[in-house]
């Protein structure tokens, strides 16, 4: 069984995002998962990547947006983290365990409700001056990371 870390980074431009996209979606598919858990885990790293640039930094290029994405026998991991503002992480919780109320698909509100939607956990801290997102795809049963 392999093991490992590495870490992402691209600058806080939506522009850049798609990076962060690729190399999720490749990762996935060579543990590999189901083209819909595949889909499913780079859908809530874009979201947890977007909401850091949009929300955290307020659209402003020129920060950094890390992603640290560490692969165990049983889960992957993907730490998103940023230096921007803080979250009001049980405030924006509350709002995110709710459905989106407009049937419209304009993404106001709904990155938290889809992350938590198809995630197997997610959850956030604030350490020191340091937000950190992080989002856990646990691997089937009977499957792990190829050795």
């Amino acid at each position: 069984m392999r093991t490992g870390a590495i870490t992402l980074s691209i600058d806080s431009t939506l522009d850049d995002v798609f990076l962060v996209g690729m190399v999720v979606n490749t990762l996935c598919a060579d543990v590999p998962l189901s083209e819909d858990l595949v889909y499913q885990t780079e859908l809530a790293v874009i979201e947890a990547v977007n909401n850091a640039i949009e929300h955290g930094y307020g659209g402003a290029a020129g920060h950094r947006v890390d992603v640290q994405v560490t692969v165990e026998a049983h889960r992957l991991t993907f730490a998103v983290i940023d230096r921007g503002r803080p979250l009001d992480w049980e405030a924006v919780r509350a709002r995110g365990e709710q459905p989106p109320v407009t049937d419209d698909l304009a993404e106001g509100g709904r990155g938290l409700f889809i992350m938590q939607a198809v995630m197997d956990e997610v959850r956030y801290e604030r350490v020191g001056e340091t937000n950190v997102l992080t989002l856990v795809r646990a691997l089937p049963p009977g499957r792990v990371v190829p050795g």
